[in-house]
């Protein structure tokens, strides 16, 4: 009675695979695209319909300029010339917007040395003034950098005399960054962070980052150990990815720039770090994150990956559930701050 129960599972689970057959193909866009973006020397005939949803996936992970330059590269590709001019056009514009930002963060790196101040740049700005986007083409919103607690406030201070401003100048307990500071007249807005993660800080303390820094052009960076970290942190917990069971071709593109440049040790054998293991692996395994071969991710999680590649409805609600699921930690430290913090509470009544 229990194998018959097992065997119209099975059969059940089959039957809703082949009428979702249709989101099986859509889930290959990642595979066909990371593809093209690590394979430098391919042959790609694909459907006119196939080039335009790759235009489309490329663009929601903000990958677009670096799709264009891996197509660049490419032995054969019956993309349509109109697709091509639009990515080149796209390129040139992000090409532009870097060649200011390499300005501007030599701007910001001058005014916070002059200060003694103690920080590094981080994430996609780390990557530039450390030479591993050679063709610039890595897409980057602000500039992000870490400072030292005690020159936080400092820092702020600083960059506002020289015409950056802030909604407020208030920074909560749960917060890892001060807020936002925009000059109108530069390209750039500003993030100040005193921590790295939301959750689980001693996976990568701030300080240990900063005692890290090394320099280039005089503008100081994490280590590309402590730079690989962040990029894996940053989306499996910041962004909830490893709780979603979510795929970033992004971290992965900065994660092949900064092995391509850097011999990198071995990084710590946890479950964040396995998943991006595993999804390096399967595109380039030429390099490895870990230095052991054997990394399985664990059963649960393989099967909920294999259903959201497979059901699109699935997706979504799992998707929903354990995106909601992942920020309650967040939301009680915000009831916490509303109960107990005044200014919080006037700025949230201010809000509404």
């Amino acid at each position: 009675m229990g194998e018959r129960k097992y065997k119209n599972l099975n059969t059940f689970i089959k039957i809703i695979f082949f009428l979702d057959k249709t989101e099986f193909k859509k889930s290959n866009l990642n595979n066909i695209l990371t593809k093209i973006l690590f394979k430098k020397k391919g042959f790609f005939d694909l459907r006119s319909s196939t080039w335009d949803e790759l235009l489309k996936k490329s663009s929601s992970q903000l990958v677009l300029p670096s799709f264009y330059i891996a197509l660049s590269k490419q032995k054969k590709i019956n993309a349509n010339g109109e697709l091509l001019k639009y990515c080149r056009k796209i390129y040139e514009l992000n090409f532009a917007r870097n060649e200011q930002l390499l300005i501007e963060l030599k701007e910001i790196s001058s005014i916070l040395n002059q200060n003694k101040i103690n920080y590094i740049f981080l994430k996609g700005s780390a990557l530039l003034i450390s030479k591993c986007y050679v063709n610039l083409d890595r897409m980057i919103g602000d500039i992000d950098i870490l400072v030292g607690k005690m020159d936080l406030i400092r820092a702020a201070k600083v960059l506002k005399e020289v015409n950056y401003k802030s909604k407020t100048d208030i920074i909560f307990s749960y917060q890892k960054h001060y807020p936002r500071l925009i000059n109108k007249k530069k390209l750039f807005a500003i993030e100040l962070h005193r921590d790295l993660l939301d959750n689980n800080k001693n996976l990568l303390m701030a300080e240990e980052v900063l005692n890290s820094k090394v320099y280039y052009d005089n503008m100081p960076v994490a280590s590309s150990y402590f730079q690989a970290l962040n990029i894996i942190y940053n989306f499996q917990i910041n962004d909830f990815g490893y709780n979603t069971c979510e795929f970033n071709i992004r971290a992965l593109i900065d994660l092949n720039e900064l092995y391509s440049k850097f011999k990198i040790k071995s990084l710590p054998v946890n479950k964040y770090i396995k998943r991006v293991h595993l999804q390096f692996k399967k595109y380039n395994n030429k390099r490895l994150i870990l230095g052991i071969n054997k990394v399985k991710e664990n059963k649960i999680n393989r099967f909920r990956i294999l259903l959201k590649k497979r059901i699109k409805l699935y997706n979504r609600v799992d998707f929903l559930i354990s995106f909601t699921l992942s920020k309650i930690p967040k939301r009680i430290s915000q009831i916490k701050e509303f109960i107990y913090n005044k200014k919080y509470r006037n700025i949230i009544f201010r809000r509404n």
